[in-house]
């Protein structure tokens, strides 16, 4: 999909689902539909996840991508560490309110993800070329420096492949990821 929606757009509807799908976790009020909204909890983070080399691709060299890459897979497990203290704090925080703790947590863990989807439809480039907090000189330079890296070839135009795409959705192999992880924290989430 980043081939085919510019990125201005593509990222913050993958930011803005995640972060809607993530705060009506708190309207569930059955396993079913917690499996539900997990699931597409998933594909919200899996339309985004995988793109990121991608994406990156158009605005560093192949010899500057793998470091780039590395930052944003570590940001994970960093985002991980802060979380569990975080949850603490919410549900600390909230068990006096009207609102039950764990409700109160998808609420305060999704909704921001929404109002930085504003802010990344206005501000993210689609190419170094379109970023508006460069300079002229400066967006030339970047054009010239990726000149004659594989990543100069993602502004010209090539065809969605779409039999590629139906042939992944007909391989069951394709769907054991999307389960093997939801069903264990759809299992969790049920005993709360």
């Amino acid at each position: 999909m980043y081939k085919l929606v510019p990125a201005h757009i593509y990222i913050p509807l993958c930011v803005t689902s995640f972060g809607l799908v993530a705060s009506m976790q708190c309207l569930a009020t059955s396993f079913w539909a917690m499996a539900i909204l997990r699931a597409l909890l998933g594909v919200s983070e899996a339309a985004f996840g995988p793109g990121v080399p991608f994406y990156l691709s158009l605005f560093y060299r192949r010899e500057e991508l793998a470091f780039r890459t590395a930052l944003f897979i570590s940001a994970a497990p960093l985002a991980s560490s802060f979380a569990s203290s975080l949850a603490w704090l919410i549900v600390k925080l909230g068990s006096a309110g009207p609102i039950a703790p764990w409700r109160l947590l998808f609420l305060a863990e999704g909704f921001p993800s929404v109002v930085v989807a504003v802010f990344a439809w206005m501000f993210i480039p689609d190419s170094p070329s379109q970023a508006r907090f460069l300079t002229r000189r400066e967006r030339k330079v970047a054009r010239l420096r990726l000149q004659g890296s594989k990543s100069a070839r993602h502004e010209t135009s090539e065809t969605f492949n779409w039999k590629a795409v139906l042939e992944t959705l007909r391989d069951p192999k394709s769907y054991l990821p999307a389960v093997s992880g939801l069903l264990p924290s759809t299992l969790q989430l049920a005993n709360i």
